[in-house]
């Protein structure tokens, strides 16, 4: 609950995303103290009110009238809570070329805050803090073999949560309006990997988002149902992983209270390449949700967390 925020316009009409905070940057010689919360690219345009990218390029939303209706919710004080708190954005962040600001296709950014309340937060609840012996079990975790797949989605050495504040638990998505109205509220959901290596090119199922919906990379695709939490509003929030069974003798597998970030809920109903251009491949509609994309940091991590 800690570390899984919550992003909001702050004007009607609301529109919401999920975030996580992944980590704070402290330097006393600059006298710079800011929070990183690393979420979906897409939610640039999400948060913006569009349902689709259009023409618009990342880039196109690095400016204050964005930030300055954006806030970031933390805080919740149960599940199914809402934030008691709230941040500004000062600034979006693309890492230099890391998240590409002309591209959609890496569907990470990170929006700053230098807000001092959410800094103080954020020190000590971020997911991938300083702590350069965290840093090394992260990497350990995040490794990915392309014959035995990614390490954090081994089932039998970790478990793995979504976490988000989308509008899911309810048997029906057929429309908006018959969810149970969880919308902007804190959620769970335990997930299982549909795949265990991310697939170098994705795009969302065209008539269930729109023939604009950009393609992306590097996604894992996790199982999912229709009372998944994975909805709209999810999008940004995290995945993690945790140990299954606990092993004193190795640092990352030593508690159950160890968690890892493995990923960014990016949404539902991803489809590789080769699944789309099959003859006889039946598209599902929009009621159905078959999986939920994930994109995956670990080819990034020395770049996000540095």
């Amino acid at each position: 609950m800690n570390v899984t925020v919550l992003l909001t316009t702050i004007k009607a009409p609301f529109n919401i995303g999920s975030g996580v905070i992944l980590s704070v940057i402290d330097s006393e010689t600059v006298n710079e103290r800011k929070v990183y919360v690393l979420t979906a690219k897409h939610c640039l345009y999400t948060l913006s009110g569009l349902k689709t990218a259009g023409q618009k390029t990342p880039a196109d939303f690095v400016n204050n009238t964005f930030c300055n209706s954006i806030q970031i919710g933390y805080k919740p004080t149960a599940w199914l809570g809402a934030p008691t708190a709230t941040a500004p954005v000062s600034v979006v962040n693309f890492l230099g070329d890391v998240c590409n600001d002309a591209k959609w296709d890496y569907d990470l950014v990170i929006f700053e805050s230098t807000d001092a309340t959410f800094f103080t937060h954020a020190r000590a609840n971020c997911c991938v803090p300083a702590d350069p012996l965290v840093r090394k079990d992260y990497k350990k975790v995040l490794v990915v073999d392309q014959a035995k797949g990614c390490f954090a989605l081994n089932t039998k050495m970790f478990e793995l949560f979504q976490l988000g504040y989308g509008i899911g638990k309810d048997p029906s998505i057929a429309t908006t309006h018959e969810y149970t109205d969880y919308g902007g509220k804190f959620q769970s959901k335990i997930s299982s990997p549909k795949a265990t290596v991310p697939t170098d090119t994705f795009e969302i199922v065209k008539n269930v988002k729109g023939k604009d919906w950009p393609t992306t990379t590097q996604i894992f695709e996790m199982n999912a149902d229709v009372t998944s939490s994975t909805a709209p509003g999810d999008s940004g929030g995290p995945l993690f992983c945790r140990p299954v069974k606990p092993d004193k003798n190795t640092t990352y597998l030593a508690s159950k209270d160890k968690f890892f970030l493995v990923g960014i809920t990016s949404g539902m109903n991803f489809e590789t390449d080769a699944e789309l251009k099959k003859d006889n491949a039946k598209l599902p509609s929009d009621k159905i949700i078959r999986n939920n994309g994930v994109t995956y940091i670990g080819d990034v991590f020395d770049e996000i967390v540095k």
